[in-house]
């Protein structure tokens, strides 16, 4: 099975925290339906695809890939988002194509901001962030999960700090650049990912980054 590329036909499904947003790309165009309801995403992934295609005037069978926003993030989201990505590229005979929720946010920082280093958070719970450093689309500081003031102070030099993290604020160096805008992952921006240097085709199945049953070594 060939992998497709940001010029192929693609669906990009994000289920990583509240906002349920889906898109899709074709004929170099790209759309997406964008949702937030705190636990619907059950109920209103598949609705948000069917309407998104039909908007576009696609049939099922015109997906050459999915993109699928795989972590970290909100364990049932996650969950959700795969299964659902997983059952539809299995019916549809395409790949599956992963990347990081992360890097994922911080493209959409990037795209609204324009800012080109971006300390990417979001709001982990029990007193903690998901964190991640990318500067021009590269991530330069590896996906972490850790409480807000473990963050290594170098991270902030520079960069617009940005996402559902910023709660957390408080516990920032007093000199950071905290965004004033909302930030949430938007399934639009990840079609210029997969063209990424960072990103690598998954060698066997998908594994979600769930982060918190991984080990992150610290940086130097």
């Amino acid at each position: 099975m060939n992998l497709p590329t940001r010029h192929s036909t693609l669906l990009a499904l994000d289920t990583s925290g509240p906002a349920c947003s889906v898109a899709v790309q074709h004929g170099g165009a790209a759309s997406q339906a964008y949702e937030i309801e705190a636990q619907q995403h059950t109920r209103e992934l598949l609705p948000l695809i069917d309407k998104l295609l039909q908007k576009n005037g696609l049939e099922k069978t015109a997906i050459q890939g999915i993109i699928l926003s795989a972590g970290p993030g909100a364990f049932t989201g996650l969950r959700i988002g795969a299964a659902v990505a997983t059952g539809l590229a299995t019916a549809w005979d395409v790949p599956l194509l992963p990347i990081s929720s992360l890097a994922l946010l911080a493209a959409t920082i990037r795209r609204h901001s324009g800012a080109e280093k971006i300390l990417a958070v979001m709001d982990a719970r029990m007193g903690e962030v998901y964190a991640g450093l990318y500067e021009n689309g590269v991530c330069t500081g590896a996906d972490r999960v850790c409480p807000p003031q473990d963050i290594p102070a170098d991270w902030f030099d520079g960069a617009l700090v940005a996402g559902a993290g910023t709660v957390y604020a408080e516990h920032f160096p007093a000199d950071a650049n905290v965004a004033e805008d909302d930030y949430l992952p938007e399934a639009i921006d990840a079609f210029t990912l997969i063209d990424s240097a960072d990103w690598q085709p998954p060698q066997q199945g998908v594994e979600l980054h769930y982060l918190r049953n991984e080990v992150v070594q610290p940086q130097p």
